[in-house]
């Protein structure tokens, strides 16, 4: 097989089988780099070595890979070759991450950003380090720097509201969250946690708006319709509970959690609510 052929499958697998919590699919991804870290190209090897960090260490560590430091020593040294560049600190930073090394990857995302002081990638990375660690006032400032840096960047807005509603904070939230639905239109997150945050605050009204605002846009998101069912529920308007619920039905037919909301706005809303 041609050596960019290969070097290009290795990305693939990287991004086809993302980190994800099932173990099976940690195995057969890695699986399929363990070969390649021995690869004849370097650029192979030590792509293939960045990929196996994005796999559990305690996955790692039960194979007990032959090829994986060597490879991934030279996955270092072919960054730090290129060290003038903002992205190769960044690439260190993610790396050293990955492997539960957060002292090195901040120290990375920093080295960046002190070569390109807007630099976004490396702030995000910096401030979503930060929050994962608990300094969360340290995230705050890095995403305040972002929307200084980058007034219409919707993820850093979206990304401040959650961490502020995280720490209670709601009323500050709000704003941010309510800032981001309006720059990010194609993520119905935003909007779900925008009118949630309304409905903790109590401020119901408005948050029946940004979920049926949503529904013209995602009108089959389940989170959504399920958040809007939950309202209805506090509001006691049964028939549009119900209206709600069996549009949840219709998306997941096995669910055992809507057949209990069915039925629990059967047993409460009498004879207002119509036929299951």
């Amino acid at each position: 097989m041609d050596p960019l052929v290969r070097y290009e499958a290795v990305r693939g697998i990287s991004t086809l089988i993302p980190r994800a919590p099932r173990s099976e699919l940690q195995q057969r991804k890695l699986s399929l780099l363990t070969p390649m870290l021995n690869d004849p190209m370097r650029a192979v090897r030590t792509e293939a070595a960045r990929a196996v960090t994005e796999v559990p260490e305690e996955l790692r560590a039960r194979e007990q890979l032959r090829h994986f430091e060597t490879a991934l020593e030279e996955y270092k040294q072919r960054q730090h070759s290129i060290a003038d560049r903002p992205e190769s600190h960044l690439n260190l930073g993610l790396l050293y991450q990955n492997l539960g090394q957060n002292d090195l990857a901040e120290t990375s995302y920093k080295n960046a950003i002190q070569l390109v002081s807007d630099f976004i990638p490396a702030h995000f990375n910096l401030a979503n380090l930060y929050n994962a660690v608990g300094r969360n006032r340290d995230a705050e400032q890095q995403f305040c720097k972002i929307i200084e840096l980058e007034p219409d960047n919707g993820e850093a807005y979206y990304s401040l509201g959650l961490l502020l509603a995280e720490e209670k904070r709601l009323d500050e939230a709000i704003n941010y969250l309510e800032k981001a639905a309006v720059i990010v239109k194609t993520n119905p997150r935003v909007f779900y946690n925008w009118g949630l945050c309304l409905q903790h605050l109590g401020r119901q009204d408005e948050a029946e708006t940004v979920y049926l605002k949503a529904l013209e846009t995602f009108e089959d998101d389940y989170s959504i319709i399920y958040a809007l069912a939950t309202l209805y529920l506090q509001q006691r308007k049964w028939d549009d509970a119900d209206v709600r619920a069996k549009q949840l039905r219709s998306l997941n037919p096995d669910s055992a959690e809507v057949e209990q909301l069915m039925d629990y706005i059967r047993q409460n809303g009498g004879e207002r609510v119509g036929p299951r």
